[in-house]
């Protein structure tokens, strides 16, 4: 071992002892000597040895080296061969490599975002943040990937994306979907997804983060909902206004003319005039006074909470035509049993009260004729209010659902125009929605949703 090298050596190593190149101690602590024992001993056994260690320069300096050595005999003398190759950047980069390893590992495991890696559409492994967020643990991997995850309406898009980024389109994607938990609910989640190049697509993975934005998703909605129900507020405010200015002020004209009539009549000593004008004075007031009635019940349709219950309808809508008690000329149907649905007792009696109430009062028919029909919509209960009527031209079909606002001249019908302004505001604040099928001299249709709804 003494004289390796020597017919390949400077000639100032000519001579020298291997372990010179080699530091006292290595890093795992053993000695040079042992080294080169271990190496000779399997040199001798095996033929050969490669090993990677530590070497020194003539400058003092370290650098891993792979050395392989080997063995010949020449003249009956047993020489040894070595190759050494420095090792250092490749060294580096492997120890880099393993750092990097071991923070990723570190960043994967305890973050609080959920994450994961799969390839070819099947998760590889997810970390703690995930089995919390979803409910899933590494047991149930093998049937699991994100496509099922994902909410079925959110789905195509999910895989569009995937598609892009495995043809190589794209190097990753980030978006807010749905998706689903092990117990079936769901929640918005923001999703990254970048990819891993293989040298095939089957190679390719996928790193996948998921944040739960659920809770934004929510506030943003509820601040999107209140932004709505300002605009509807500042939409009402501007009715009064115009009801303030024009509505209530009419009757007060009217009531301020009559009161100078009534001056004029008693000074020419006209007391017949006088008993005249003060009924219609006194039908002024009244007219004033409902509008004001009108205005008030109006304004406390969505101030006032009512209690929602499971009610029979069919049972409260019967009620109700028996509250009004029809002339023997009006002729009420139900064409269907109504079903049972959770609301307000008191929202459903004024919807129908006043619906059918309206489609009693404005018949111009000898026999008025009224249905009421009940079908279920895929999330919505429907319900139709139709009648015989005079009918409604198609321009006034969004307007007659406006406060104050009558077809026929107020003086002629004994009507304020808030009946169905209420009914409105009743069906939009527990989500439904309303409006009427209808041609002049046809009867009209009135036609409202309720979602379907549960005491959960």
């Amino acid at each position: 071992m003494g004289n390796f090298l020597a017919s390949f050596a400077q000639p100032k190593l000519r001579g020298k002892h291997i372990a010179k190149l080699i530091p006292e101690v290595q890093e795992d602590g053993q000695s040079s000597w042992d080294l080169i024992k271990t190496i000779t001993k399997e040199v001798l056994v095996q033929g050969s040895c490669l090993r990677v260690f530590q070497n020194i320069k003539k400058d003092k300096t370290l650098f891993e080296a792979e050395i392989k050595v080997g063995s010949f005999e020449l003249s009956g003398v047993t020489y040894f061969q070595t190759i050494i190759r420095d090792v250092s950047e490749r060294r580096r980069a492997e120890i880099n490599l393993q750092k990097s390893v071991a923070k990723f590992k570190a960043l994967f495991e305890f973050a609080p975002n959920a994450m994961l890696i799969s390839r070819g559409g099947q998760f590889i492994q997810i970390n703690p943040a995930f089995e919390e967020m979803f409910g899933y643990n590494e047991v149930d991997l093998t049937d699991l990937s994100l496509a099922k995850l994902t909410h079925p309406e959110d789905r195509q898009l999910h895989i569009e994306l995937e598609r892009d980024l495995k043809e190589k389109q794209s190097q990753k994607y980030s978006l807010e979907k749905r998706y689903v938990k092990k117990d079936g609910t769901f929640f918005y989640g923001f999703v990254n997804v970048s990819i891993i190049k293989g040298e095939t697509k089957e190679l390719d993975y996928f790193i996948t983060q998921i944040i739960d934005v659920t809770r934004q998703k929510k506030a943003e909605e509820q601040v999107l909902s209140h932004l709505t129900e300002l605009e509807k507020i500042n939409q009402e405010l501007d009715q009064f206004a115009h009801i303030v200015s024009h509505d209530l002020k009419a009757p007060l004209r009217g009531i301020t003319a009559i009161a100078n009539f009534i001056e004029e009549d008693i000074n020419d000593e006209n007391y017949e005039e006088v008993l005249g004008n003060l009924g219609l004075l006194k039908n002024r007031i009244a007219r004033m006074d409902s509008l004001i009635t009108g205005i008030l019940a109006f304004s406390k349709v969505t101030k006032v909470i009512d209690n929602k219950e499971y009610l029979d309808l069919h049972q409260i809508v019967q009620g109700v035509i028996e509250m009004l008690t029809p002339s023997d000329n009006v002729q009420i149907k139900i064409l269907k049993i109504l079903p049972s649905i959770y609301t307000s007792k008191v929202s459903i009696q004024q919807i129908f009260q006043n619906l059918l109430s309206n489609a009693i009062k404005y018949n111009d028919k000898k026999i008025c004729e009224i249905i009421i029909d009940y079908r279920l919509e895929e999330k919505a209960h429907l319900f139709i209010v139709g009648d015989n009527g005079p009918g409604i031209p198609s321009k006034f079909h969004d307007r007659i659902f406006d406060i104050f606002q009558t077809l026929q001249p107020k003086d002629r019908v004994d009507s304020t125009g808030v009946g169905l302004a209420i009914v409105r505001k009743r069906i939009e604040s527990a989500g439904g929605k309303i409006w009427v099928e209808s041609e002049l001299g046809k009867g009209a249709k009135f036609i409202f949703t309720l979602p379907q709804l549960n005491n959960n």
